[in-house]
């Protein structure tokens, strides 16, 4: 699962399973040695590797089931889906980007971002309404405030004309006067801590959907930001000393079983998303379901979420932190992991700058502990945001929140200035990749897949590879290496001395070649060779180094600025020589559930690398807003200047095109 510390290898560490903010446990251990375990509980639990062995400590069982698994990694997590479900689609319109913070006051001003991306030009798919929508102290009710958002579903039409979908955040507990508790309360579906529903009781859940239901879904929102779903963990969030470790799994561990039970201690996340993914299904099958949620647990991929990390500080060394934690997170079987790009927290001593020159509290908070007491008024912080987002954009989803700060690319600087420019190349770049990034998401449903791949997924022999976690796989074709330190300014606006300099180094894997993919330079395998190759790089703002596995086949999109638009030029097919290859291209409708009956095309890509040429298969299920009768564009990556490229047009049958 996830947890904060950044440990890939837990040999020799301990890891407590339970949940808290910034943590998620997951109950299935993984070994490079081909193996995997998965524990049927949902207790609390410790695992202990040290001198005296390892071991999987549960703290309350009527009896122990566990599973054995056999296999390579994607075998692996085939079976750990097989066992827990396999995750469903979400829409296409979740894996554009979505603009967020803490928070917009308003339906004017979530409006108005909106409105200010298409001005500019710049790809959006969502805007987010963070909490304090209610009215007042109504904590956690889903009434809206009627003088900020006096119409939602004028305000949600707005966004539909512009092509923005939406996304609110609900809380499962209440503040005790308020009408939705209230309801809970008096049909006897509140839980001893007299604020937080049962969700374990499929009453309560109906009747928390008719809530959510009542001004927000039917108001127009697409999607849920289910806040807090660890709701028993208060005790630890607050204080000046961060406590340690195992004080804090009994402290927080303690607050879940008083309420929820010893046998379900883990298990709230899940119970609370089965209620949104069943009731919004039988409400409006029309609309995936969509919920952006804090914890989770093995199962909760079948109901329609994208797990994220919690509310975690600014810092490189937290960017690094987080980027193990992700693999680790899809390692665990989790598909759908992302963060808050440029984190959540961002100031530290500075208390008056906390959240957004809100704060009136200026005690410390061991959790608030950002580097950068000025924002984006901080070249440094600009950098570290740049960096966060290049990374961010080859996550399942990009997403961009936090507090203290505002996120919106115009705070960055103004066209033409680099940080400005870094941001929209990267949201372009994310763009232009999502015929390719949809594509993974159809294997993760229809093949139980992998999109974030540690290189131990695609790599095992290569024993150096393994051990990384500093760069990871996008699918099986986009090796992605972040910087996660900084080239140009420190904390606080210092400028980097020439001195501190470094090179970006990239280790590829050596059994296959690799080309970069903006400047086309080739590496060759070298299988004989006891190790890879270091690919080092002066990787300037502007720049995430990105390769290409040889034999890879990438469908992409030029000028596009959301997830459905159909741009007036070529759809673009980029063969990368070297090896043979086989890419799985998928369209469905975006939305809904036809997929469901077979309304999709899956249309199989291979290149004979020998013959030089590419066929192009049949497809299953024609759609009348498909590839087919398409124009498309094949072009040949040979990092030559008259790279080869063939125009064809696509009639849904299967052709073979060459490229002498």
């Amino acid at each position: 699962g996830q947890g904060e510390d950044g440990i890939y290898n837990y040999r020799g560490h301990v890891q407590y399973l339970y949940q808290h903010n910034m943590r998620i446990p997951v109950p299935f251990l993984v070994s490079d040695k081909g193996y995997g375990v998965l524990v049927d509980a949902g207790c609390l639990m410790t695992f202990n590797d040290d001198e005296r062995g390892s071991y999987l400590f549960l703290d309350t069982v009527d009896q122990l089931d566990f599973y054995f698994i056999s296999g390579d990694m994607d075998t692996l997590i085939r079976g750990f889906r097989y066992l827990t479900g396999s995750a469903v689609m979400l829409p296409k319109w979740a894996f554009g980007y979505v603009q967020s913070k803490e928070r917009y006051e308003s339906q004017e001003e979530l409006v108005s971002v909106a409105k200010e991306y298409r001005r500019r030009g710049i790809g959006l798919d969502c805007v987010v309404q963070d909490w304090k929508t209610w009215k007042d102290d109504d904590w956690g009710d889903k009434h809206l405030d009627k003088e900020r958002c006096p119409d939602i579903s004028a305000a949600q039409k707005e966004l539909k004309k512009m092509h923005v979908h939406s996304m609110v955040s609900v809380w499962p507990n209440m503040n005790y006067d308020t009408p939705n508790c209230r309801e809970m309360r008096e049909t006897g579906h509140l839980l001893n801590d007299l604020a937080t529903y049962d969700a374990f009781d499929e009453e309560a859940r109906a009747i928390y959907w008719k809530q959510a239901d009542e001004e927000l879904f039917s108001g127009g929102f697409d999607s849920w930001w289910c806040d807090s779903t660890e709701p028993f963990s208060g005790p630890d969030w607050g204080g000046e000393i961060k406590r340690e470790p195992w004080e804090r799994f009994q402290l927080v561990g303690n607050e879940h079983k008083k309420y929820l039970g010893a046998r379900k201690a883990n298990l709230y996340a899940l119970a609370h998303a089965k209620g949104i993914y069943e009731n919004q299904r039988k409400t409006d099958p029309s609309r995936r379901v969509l919920n952006l949620t804090r914890s989770g647990y093995p199962g909760i991929q079948k109901y329609g979420t994208m797990l994220w990390s919690g509310d975690i500080a600014a810092s490189w060394a937290t960017l690094r932190k987080q980027l193990t934690e992700g693999l680790n997170m899809a390692m665990s079987g989790m598909p759908y992991w992302t963060l808050d790009i440029g984190a959540f927290f961002t100031v530290h001593e500075k208390w008056e700058n906390r959240g957004c020159g809100c704060n009136t509290d200026p005690a410390p908070k061991w959790f608030w502990t950002g580097d950068f007491e000025e924002g984006v008024k901080d070249p440094g912080y600009r950098e570290l945001y740049v960096r966060w987002l290049q990374m961010g954009a080859f996550l399942p989803m990009f997403r961009s929140h936090g507090t203290d700060t505002p996120r919106e690319i115009w705070n960055f600087g103004e066209p033409g200035e680099p940080f400005y420019e870094a941001i929209k190349n990267t949201i372009d770049l994310r763009y232009r990749f999502m015929p390719y990034i949809y594509s993974l998401a159809a294997g993760v449903h229809f093949d139980n897949d992998t999109m974030m791949r540690s290189l131990l997924f695609d790599f095992e022999e290569d024993k150096q590879a393994a051990e990384c976690h500093t760069e990871y796989m996008f699918g099986r074709a986009i090796l992605v290496s972040p910087v996660m330190e900084p080239m140009y300014y420190l904390p606080g606006g210092k400028a980097v001395s020439p001195e501190e300099e470094k090179m970006h180094v990239t280790y590829l894997p050596k059994t296959c070649g690799w080309r970069d993919f903006f400047t086309g330079a080739h590496y060759e395998a070298r299988p004989e060779k006891p190790s890879g190759i270091l690919a080092a790089e002066k990787a300037d703002l502007f720049h995430l180094p990105l390769y290409v596995r040889d034999g890879s086949i990438i469908p992409m999109e030029e000028h596009i600025t959301y997830a459905d638009e159909r741009p007036d030029t070529p759809f673009e097919i980029h063969i990368y020589p070297g090896a043979d290859g086989r890419f799985m291209y998928y369209e469905d409708a975006g939305d809904g559930y036809a997929y469901e009956q077979g309304e999709y095309n899956r249309i199989p890509m291979l290149w004979n690398d020998k013959k030089k040429s590419f066929t192009i298969g049949r497809a299953a299920v024609q759609l009348p807003d498909g590839l087919k009768g398409r124009e498309c564009v094949l072009i040949l990556e040979n990092g030559e200047a008259d790279s080869k490229t063939v125009k064809f047009t696509y009639t849904g049958e299967e052709k073979e095109i060459r490229c002498q």
